[in-house]
């Protein structure tokens, strides 16, 4: 089951994620100014997958056919991966993108 406090929770964490990556790659590579439409991006894109791998999860376990969790956990990762490469592409975060 999908529930509020899980998908605020999932929210919140992506957020977390989100501000705390960004900040890191800003100070690895010199930068002083962060990037808050790449957070947001990032957060957007790690609330995305983790409500994709709900839904996934609980259409699973409707239908009675186990699939491990590793399984979901992996499917979580690849589709906000995927959705913040096509996010990126789109808004042109990536340098030397014409």
């Amino acid at each position: 089951a999908i529930s509020v406090e899980g998908t605020l929770a999932g929210a919140v964490g992506g957020l977390l994620v989100a501000l705390i990556s960004v900040a890191a790659v800003d100070w690895m590579w010199f930068e002083a100014v962060f990037s808050w439409p790449l957070a947001l991006t990032v957060a957007a894109c790690a609330f995305a997958g983790s409500y994709l791998e709900s839904i996934a999860g609980s259409w699973n376990r409707k239908r009675g056919s186990v699939v491990p969790n590793g399984v979901l956990n992996f499917f979580n990762t690849a589709v906000g991966a995927l959705l913040f490469y096509y996010a990126a592409v789109a808004c042109r975060f990536f340098r030397g993108t014409p």
